[in-house]
């Protein structure tokens, strides 16, 4: 899909939605928008209207198997380690815009439920400052 493409009429609306209601983004806002290959039309409709509010869209893109290859390959050293550049974007970032999508929906069912929640214990720093900022309303995700 090129920024040309028509995008389907009911992805433009929900693009809308989640930028002009859910996360009410304004002019001069820096938000984050992380998506898999899968959510890409839905993330460059959400792009377009972060443009159009006149924020600052950031996309993280995210790799089909990485996460599965992180959890079946990662040593605890790994598991354990929080990126500061990861604490610096949910930091700094005005919104989040997160989106889901799979093209293997059972990609994670051969992983340790051990090994993830070592990385859960490990990003309770980064939920904490989401949720601190999140309640001030400083910090609006969906």
């Amino acid at each position: 899909m090129n920024c040309d493409t028509m995008a389907d009429k009911r992805v433009e609306n929900l693009a809308k939605l989640l930028v002009n209601y859910s996360i009410k983004v304004k002019k001069g806002q820096e938000i984050i928008i992380s998506t898999p290959p899968a959510g890409a039309p839905l993330a460059l409709e959400v792009y377009r209207e972060v443009l159009n509010a006149g924020a600052y869209p950031m996309m993280v893109g995210q790799i089909d198997g990485a996460t599965e290859l992180f959890f079946k390959n990662a040593s605890v050293d790994q598991l354990k380690f929080v990126s500061p550049f990861r604490k610096y974007l949910y930091k700094n970032a005005d919104g989040f815009v997160g989106i889901s999508a799979s093209s293997n929906t059972r990609a994670m069912s051969g992983v340790d439920p051990k090994k993830i929640a070592i990385t859960s214990g490990a990003s309770a720093e980064i939920s904490e400052i989401v949720g601190k900022r999140s309640a001030s309303g400083e910090f609006k995700w969906v």
